[in-house]
């Protein structure tokens, strides 16, 4: 693909080694990949803008091998040019109708953007908009991915992806309405409600629905790496509504008690968060304390 050898049209990660922080930045032919263009823009190219799957294979490799672990520049910035590309990539599995084949390339997209969530939440938001680059492009990665397993079963007589339980698992997750947690189960084969990974979403749901804060947290204990990050989305509400419980019920909460049950990172962290509802911290003994008071959304 011909490139404009511009420093607005060449990124850092496709540059010739030496010449990645100049002005006018020399392409690697052997590392530019194609960025990610509206539909129309691929429409009146036609059929030879698009990759074949072996390609695109190979792509999504190494932007998440050779770019995504080896890059030396901040991971924000790593994670802005990635998820450019797998969009791109996104987009032609789409165009071409590779919804089956397809399947572990969605499942690597739907991955990436919840990792990096997860590493990217602390970021100031020039950096990272959560809303916009992580839940947005992980529901579209779910639902694609819910129709591309449909399509398999339907295509190959009930035939199941082996990780269809994981992503079935963070899309329910990422619902926020009881009802449709339930009608979603619901719709679920018997052999994917009994797997593993729905059995544990489960008991989250259960948990938050109950505003067993104590439940919810323990079980981020036992949840794999990606479903414990999922669940991270839910940790500032969870500790909202368990906050306004330990206000409303107990006098001269410790903070340390705090720290530990609702998973803060340390007492710091915590006083802050209560400072942010509008309660007082006071100090005893080298300990700090909740203060009953009034709870004031922020």
């Amino acid at each position: 693909e011909q490139r404009s050898q511009t420093a607005h049209g060449i990124k850092y990660f496709e540059s010739v080694p030496g010449t990645e922080d100049n002005d006018f930045p020399q392409t690697n032919a052997n590392l530019a990949i194609k960025e990610y263009k509206k539909m129309d823009a691929l429409c009146d190219r036609g059929n030879e803008a698009y990759r074949t799957l072996p390609t695109l294979f190979k792509t999504v490799q190494h932007l998440l091998t050779n770019v995504l672990m080896n890059s030396k520049k901040p991971f924000w910035m790593v994670f802005g040019f990635i998820r450019d590309r797998l969009r791109s990539v996104n987009q032609e599995l789409t165009v071409q109708g590779m919804k089956i084949s397809g399947i572990p390339l969605y499942e690597k997209i739907a991955r990436f953007c919840i990792l990096s969530d997860q590493l990217l939440c602390e970021e100031p938001r020039e950096n990272y908009e959560p809303d916009m680059n992580m839940l947005e492009r992980l529901n579209e990665a779910l639902v694609t991915l819910r129709q591309s397993y449909e399509e398999l079963k339907y295509e190959y007589k009930n035939i199941y992806a082996e990780n269809e339980a994981e992503f079935r698992s963070y899309q329910i997750l990422l619902l926020q309405d009881y009802q449709e947690v339930i009608n979603n189960i619901s719709s679920l084969s018997p052999e994917l409600v009994r797997s593993k990974q729905i059995q544990f979403v489960i008991r989250v749901k259960s948990a938050l629905h109950t505003n067993n804060y104590r439940k919810f947290f323990k079980l981020v204990d036992e949840a794999e790496y990606l479903t414990a990050c999922v669940m991270h989305l839910n940790f500032r509400d969870v500790r909202a509504k368990a906050l306004r419980v330990i206000n409303s019920s107990c006098r001269g909460f410790p903070i340390p008690d705090l720290v530990k049950i609702l998973k803060f990172e340390d007492d710091e962290e915590a006083i802050e968060f209560c400072a942010e509802y509008g309660l007082n911290i006071k100090k005893e003994n080298g300990i700090h304390y909740l203060e009953s008071g009034n709870f004031v959304e922020p």
